[in-house]
C-alpha cells in the first residue's frame, strides 16, 4: 500500500486558476482560491452516488474509489479490489490512474532497474493524455537518475512540453537544466529568471532552488549567504523540507548570520516532523553534542562569596553585653566613691 499511496498523493495536483500556483489540497497555499470542480472531481461524492458511477464505468469514479480503498476510507471487497479498479480506470484513458501505475511499476521495491519498461509505458501513455505531472516526473527522471547520451535532451523536452501546460514544477526544472548546463549552455542567469518565473507563479520548490542558487555563490564577503537565507525561509514556512534543512546547516556554521546550533536543531526536528524521519541524523548527532556541554545533573555551581550576617539572636546577645558592661563600669565608680558597704 505505501508505494499506491505515494502514487495517489502524487496525481492529485491542480493549477491554480487564480494565480497558476501548483496545489494537491482543496484550496490554493498561495491565494486561498478554492480548487474548481471538474468533471474528473469526485473527491467530494458521496459514496452511494460514487459507487453507482463506477457501477457506470466511470474511469474518474473509478479512479476515486480505488484513492479512498487505498487512503482506508473505504473498506474493500477483496485485497485485489483497489487494484482492479486502477488498471480498468488506467483502461479507460484516466491520467491520474496511468500516473499512479507509472509510480508504483517504478518504485516497486523489487524493481532493479532506475525505469522498469512497465513503468515508462504507463508515463508515456499519461503524457500522450496531457498530465504535466507525468511530464515533470520524467523531466526529473532524465535530468538526475539516466546517464545515457540523449538524456539531458529527454529532459528538456519534457520540462518544456509542460511548461507550455502551465507547469511551474517544469519552468524549475528549466532552470535546474541552465544551472547545470545539461543539454543547454550553462548560464546561471538564465537559471535564476525561470526559478523567478515560477515563483512569481507561488511555486515553492523554485524558492528552494532560489536558496540553492545564492548560496553556491556565496562567500564570506559578498553577503549572498544572507540572501539564500531569506529564500530558505520563505520556502520552508511553506513547508519545504529542503529548504529547513539547509537552514539547519547555515546556523550549525553560522553562514549569513551567528552560530546557534539551537535554532539549528530546531529546523533539522522540523524537517524530521515533514519527512515524518523520526531517525534523523542531523537532529541525533546535535541533540548529543549539545547534552555534552551541559552541566551534569547534582552539579552544584560555584557561588560569590559573601561575609556571613548576624543573626537577629547574635545581635541581641552583643546588647545585653553591652548593658553588663555599662553595669559593671558605674559599680567600680561608686565603689571609687565610697559606697555603703552593702554595694561590696
Amino acid at each position: 500500500m505505501d508505494e499506491m499511496t505515494a502514487a495517489s498523493t502524487a496525481t492529485n495536483t491542480w493549477i491554480c486558476p487564480h494565480c497558476q500556483n501548483s496545489n494537491t489540497g482543496k484550496f490554493c497555499t498561495s491565494c486561498g482560491t478554492a480548487r474548481p470542480a471538474t468533471k474528473e472531481d469526485k473527491t467530494d461524492l458521496p459514496l452511494d452516488l460514487l459507487q453507482q458511477q463506477v457501477t457506470a464505468g466511470d474511469p474518474a469514479a473509478l479512479y476515486e474509489l480505488f484513492r479512498r480503498i487505498n487512503d482506508d476510507l473505504v473498506e474493500p471487497e477483496d485485497d485485489e479490489q483497489g487494484m482492479r479498479l486502477l488498471e480498468k480506470s488506467a483502461a479507460l484513458g484516466n491520467t491520474n490512474a496511468l500516473l499512479a501505475l507509472a509510480m508504483m511499476y517504478r518504485f516497486d521495491p523489487d524493481n532493479t532497474e532506475a525505469m522498469p519498461p512497465l513503468a515508462l509505458e504507463y508515463y508515456q501513455k499519461a503524457v500522450d493524455a496531457g498530465s504535466t505531472e507525468a511530464m515533470v516526473q520524467l523531466g526529473d527522471y532524465y535530468t538526475y537518475e539516466d546517464e545515457t547520451d540523449e538524456s539531458d535532451q529527454m529532459a528538456m523536452r519534457y520540462y518544456q512540453k509542460a511548461e507550455q501546460l502551465g507547469s511551474t514544477d517544469a519552468m524549475n526544472g528549466i532552470g535546474t537544466l541552465y544551472y547545470l548546463g545539461k543539454g543547454v549552455d550553462k548560464d546561471q542567469e538564465e537559471a535564476r529568471r525561470w526559478y523567478q518565473k515560477a515563483i512569481d507563479l507561488g511555486n515553492v520548490t523554485a524558492m528552494d532552488s532560489m536558496g540553492d542558487y545564492y548560496y553556491y555563490k556565496a562567500d564570506a564577503e559578498n553577503g549572498l549567504y544572507t540572501q539564500a537565507m531569506s529564500w530558505y525561509k520563505k520556502a520552508a514556512a511553506a513547508g519545504e523540507s529542503s529548504s529547513m534543512h539547509s537552514l539547519g546547516k547555515m546556523y550549525e556554521k553560522g553562514l549569513g548570520c551567528l552560530v546557534d546550533k539551537q535554532q539549528a536543531l530546531f529546523w533539522y526536528k522540523k524537517k524530521a516532523e515533514a519527512d515524518e524521519d523520526e531517525e534523523n541524523e542531523d537532529v541525533l548527532r546535535l541533540q548529543k553534542e549539545l547534552a555534552a556541554t551541559l552541566p551534569r545533573q547534582g552539579t552544584l555551581l560555584p557561588n560569590p562569596v559573601s561575609p556571613p550576617q548576624p543573626s537577629p539572636a547574635s545581635a541581641e546577645n552583643k546588647n545585653r553585653q553591652a548593658i553588663l558592661i555599662a553595669l559593671v563600669v558605674l559599680f567600680a565608680i561608686e565603689v571609687g566613691r565610697g559606697a555603703p558597704a552593702y554595694y561590696l
